[in-house]
């Protein structure tokens, strides 16, 4: 599996609204996602003449991937789509149409290690923990690989994986390339978030395929 998010190129959505609901609600914590449920409506910013085939949004952009109509219909021609995309509402000056993926849970990944006392069943953390819990279990999830619990992937192309990161499979990166398909960022999902910095991904479009380099420099 690998990340998948887009290169923070213009034109940049600073923000997604629209209707949300809670789903895959835990019975014990009441933990769950908010995604997304009905047309979404997108707030851009440095804009320029160039549309892209990957935008993202809410500051951050891993939790919410928003793609191109020649994307969609590029991705959906692997197989059939066991994710949604929602219409986005874009500017008049937007010449085709754009969707927000909204991907199932797809994925279970090993949790991080020394977190077990705050985990509820389900594999979330429990809520109201102390704020220095927080903070370190947000530096392990950047510093440590994620690492795939075998038999535990749904099928789907774009997945979930309640680790706010957006995930897909090697065929998607291999439709990306085939088409064209502008401004994604790929990298493996055994990468730490930590190690990846400032670097652009696996060069999906480069001239030579596969690609020398999987990995950032220092891992």
């Amino acid at each position: 599996m690998y990340f998948v998010q887009y290169n923070n190129a213009s034109p940049w959505a600073a923000h997604v609204a629209g209707p949300t609901t809670v789903v895959d609600e835990c019975g014990i914590c009441g933990r769950g996602r908010r995604v997304h449920s009905d047309k979404v409506s997108i707030t851009l910013e440095n804009i320029r003449p160039d549309w892209p085939d990957a935008i993202g949004g809410d500051s951050s952009g891993r939790g919410h991937l928003i793609i191109s109509e020649r994307a969609a219909q590029a991705f959906a021609a692997i197989d059939e789509p066991k994710y949604e995309l929602l219409e986005a509402e874009m500017p008049l000056s937007c010449p085709m149409s754009y969707f927000l993926i909204v991907a199932p849970l797809g994925i279970r990944f090993e949790p991080e290690p020394g977190f077990d006392e705050y985990r509820c069943e389900c594999g979330r953390l429990k809520k109201n923990l102390p704020q220095d819990v927080i903070e370190a279990f947000s530096r392990a999830m950047r510093s440590n690989a994620f690492t795939p619990i075998e038999g535990s992937w749904n099928g789907s192309h774009f997945v979930d994986a309640r680790v706010g990161s957006l995930f897909c499979t090697h065929d998607v990166i291999e439709q990306a390339r085939e088409q064209g398909l502008t401004n994604f960022k790929f990298d493996c999902a055994d990468s730490s978030l930590r190690s990846r910095g400032s670097w652009d991904g696996i060069d999906y479009l480069g001239k030579l395929w596969p690609p020398e380099k999987w990995y950032p420099a220092i891992d």
